[in-house]
């Protein structure tokens, strides 16, 4: 995750400093340019390539009625494609909608993975299921030059779960999983870079603070639930791709 974090400051840091050159070359130049972004009363529609990276991990587990602290667990990685919407209320504000779906597995690790084969379990997998977070930001984008446009966002999140499966590692003694809807918030950095004509070059990343309940369903095991309290989401979603205005 630190080398994915470390690429994504360093491009745009390098798209930065392309942008700032570009602008003063055409400032110099003193022509008309063949290159718009986005300002008042645009819409701006993205494609972007996105690879997210949960946190994983969660506060508290109750088995049969006994509670664990401090539990170890993973969620898979995920690359998707990613289409987002935004409209411009000003030159500098904006508000965003992205829109994705992503499909993760829930698994134990450590000391948690460790205890599993004492409970007759096989594996460590313990969950799977499709996510659908849903944020709306509000951006202010700065305007160094006229060709390049960092911004900054912030906004409320919402996580839900569809198509949940009990992982293989439960399957002998669960029956069913479900993720609880959960609300957190989003923030965000990024950057466009005028191409030509209305066409943009993009780099962006996001951090979405989301902790998640799930509820495994037991039939003779203790309780006849297991409960996973604050499993942390918590996900960067690192972006790249190109934009449209209009």
């Amino acid at each position: 995750m630190c080398k994915l974090l470390s690429w994504t400051l360093s491009a745009c840091v390098l798209v930065a400093i392309m942008g700032f050159a570009a602008g003063g070359n055409y400032a110099k130049a003193d022509e008309e340019p063949d290159f718009s972004l986005p300002g008042k009363g645009d819409f701006l529609v993205r494609l972007r390539g996105t690879y997210i990276i949960p946190e994983g991990g969660f506060d508290k587990i109750n088995v049969a009625g006994i509670a664990t602290f401090g539990n170890d667990a993973e969620i898979s990685e995920q690359a998707i494609p990613e289409i987002d919407l935004s409209y411009f209320i000003t030159d500098n504000f904006a508000l965003e909608v992205p829109c994705c779906i992503t499909h993760h597995k829930l698994s134990a690790s450590g000391t948690l993975a460790a205890a599993m084969p004492g409970l007759g379990l096989a594996g460590t997998e313990a969950a799977t299921s499709y996510i659908l977070p849903a944020t709306v930001l509000l951006q202010y984008h700065f305007r160094p030059t006229p060709r390049i446009k960092p911004y900054a966002g912030i906004g409320p999140a919402l996580v839900m779960f569809v198509g949940e499966e009990v992982g293989s590692a439960l399957k002998p003694i669960a029956t069913k999983v479900k993720g609880k809807t959960a609300f957190g918030f989003t923030t965000q950095l990024g950057v466009d870079v005028a191409l030509g004509g209305n066409w943009s070059f993009n780099i962006d990343a996001k951090y979405m603070r989301v902790d998640f309940d799930a509820t495994w369903t037991t039939p003779g095991v203790g309780t006849g639930k297991i409960k996973a309290k604050d499993i942390q989401l918590n996900p960067w979603l690192l972006s790249i791709g190109f934009g449209y205005h209009f």
